[in-house]
């Protein structure tokens, strides 16, 4: 395989089916876009198994009392006469607050169905890439070997031409002197056309296979397409006649697994779960705008298990 560039695009030049297929692999949309798929469920397949580990999470909390609430308590509290009230503010201006908290499921079923969901999509995108590469693989198979066919046929078409003027020139040349009639005269005009009209069908024919694979290998118009290889006479048996498995069928065998599974995660969501919780907490209350300042008030601390 050859490929060069210039200002009106590049050229690309084959001599095999194989070359063509290595060249699609890294330059074929389909292909692409399949292989981009399968990156992607598993990068799923492996976040899955992040649903195991802890959850943990850290927060701070600052509020700013503008104005505390009041309330009204007995005199009585505070030395006052009896049956009076005194309004009185409880809490502090300024409060600090940061935490700590961490959480872990110890049996959760849903849980499980997912990891198996996004291993069975990893599974079935592993399949539809062989498939999509199969695919391809086959239209282009198809492409390079009628544009073989047509460039034979060209070929054939060419010598058919040049045969059918010879003959063309050498009755004209005997209608002239009287030795042929007009019907032999119109018979070989009319071989002439035909061979001029396979001729160019088989150039059109042509081009539309090298369109055909341009579309295919994601090259531009302008780009110009050669393929070198001669259309090969006798045909070569594979030693091993086994066949293999149609991705196809693995692709229609996960999406059946990957439905039943979902259904069992839906029914899980109908039993409990079991986790683990455990909080840490720390408070703290100033009447001054003093955050994170040694030597000020105490740090009330609290956690629990849940």
């Amino acid at each position: 395989m050859l490929v060069a560039a210039d200002t009106a695009g590049a050229q690309t030049t084959f001599s095999s089916l194989e070359d063509i297929w290595k060249y699609a692999d890294t330059h074929n949309v389909t292909i692409r876009n399949a292989g981009y798929e399968l990156n992607k469920a598993q990068a799923a397949r492996k976040q899955s198994y992040m649903a195991f580990l802890p959850q943990a999470g850290v927060n701070g909390t600052f509020t700013n009392n503008t104005s505390l609430q009041t309330t009204l308590m007995p005199a009585e509290i505070f030395g006052g006469p009896a049956g009076t009230y005194k309004p009185v503010q409880f809490g502090q201006k300024y409060i600090y607050n940061a935490g700590f908290t961490a959480q872990m499921d110890l049996l959760n079923l849903q849980t499980w169905y997912n990891v198996r969901i996004a291993k069975e999509t990893e599974a079935m995108n592993t399949a539809a890439a062989a498939n999509a590469h199969k695919l391809t693989c086959q239209q282009i198979a198809t492409q390079y070997y009628a544009y073989l066919l047509n460039k034979e046929a060209y070929r054939l078409a060419a010598v058919t031409e040049s045969v059918a003027d010879s003959i063309l020139q050498s009755v004209t040349n005997k209608y002239n002197t009287g030795t042929v009639s007009l019907a032999s005269l119109d018979i070989a005009k009319l071989n002439k056309e035909k061979a001029g009209q396979t001729l160019t069908i088989a150039r059109f024919q042509m081009q539309t296979n090298k369109n055909n694979l341009k579309g295919l290998l994601d090259l531009e118009v302008s780009d110009t397409l050669e393929i070198t290889a001669v259309l090969q006479t006798s045909l070569h048996e594979e030693p091993n006649n086994a066949f293999t498995e149609d991705p196809a069928v693995r692709m229609a065998q996960y999406q059946s697994q990957i439905s039943l599974s979902s259904y069992h995660a839906a029914n899980a969501s109908l039993f409990p779960t079991l986790s683990v919780l455990y909080s840490n907490s720390t408070q703290q209350n100033d009447n001054k705008f003093e955050p994170l300042q040694s030597g000020g008030p105490s740090w009330y601390p609290s956690s629990y298990w849940t």
